[in-house]
């Protein structure tokens, strides 16, 4: 083999050789980064409740949140909340409801618990009265877009953001049709 050819694979092995380890370091950094970082599911949705015994007609319609933890150390929950707007964006607080089916705040959430948070729709939208001037009625379709459900921790700086249940979405945006129209009456 003569000498410029064995030079110039010597270079080309130690390039590959060099990218290899570029490419090593990168991916460990990421996995250490990533172990660290807070991973949440939620879902935000209009249900039904109903008691054993008791039939779907005359159950009780709730707003559920609900929240589980994916991240494989503890997350402690410290609020909930809503973002509402896209051209001035409001943000609120949500206060978790005395009942049996909710979970309080602050919450310690291991690997894959959830946890949940249930109001009664009539309490819920009685007390959505004071936001209702933020939600958008005039253009849906973007309304539904940008109304966020907020969920806060201990271990994150920011937030984290999800969308709602469409159906949810819709009650937000007819609440806030009926509330307007009866302040337009007034």
């Amino acid at each position: 083999m003569s000498p410029e050819l064995r030079a110039s694979l010597e270079l080309l092995l130690n390039a590959i050789t060099a990218l290899g380890t570029l490419a090593a370091v990168w991916v460990a950094l990421y996995l250490a980064r990533s172990d660290r970082r807070e991973t949440l599911k939620a879902r935000a949705s209009s249900r039904v409740m109903v008691s054993p015994g008791e039939r779907l007609k005359d159950g009780n319609e709730c707003v559920l949140l609900s929240i589980t933890n994916l991240t494989h150390r503890p997350v402690t929950l410290t609020g909930i909340g809503w973002h509402i707007g896209y051209i001035r964006p409001q943000s609120f607080i949500q206060m978790p409801s005395e009942n049996p089916w909710t979970s309080k705040l602050p919450v310690k959430l291991e690997y894959g618990e959830s946890a949940n948070y249930v109001f009664l729709q009539k309490d819920f939208f009685r007390e959505f009265s004071k936001i209702a001037r933020h939600v958008d009625t005039i253009l849906p379709w973007l309304t539904r877009r940008y109304l966020r459900f907020v969920v806060s921790t201990s271990g994150s700086e920011s937030n984290f953001s999800f969308m709602i249940d469409e159906n949810l979405a819709d009650l937000f945006i007819s609440e806030a049709k009926k509330l307007k129209a009866q302040k337009k009456k007034k």
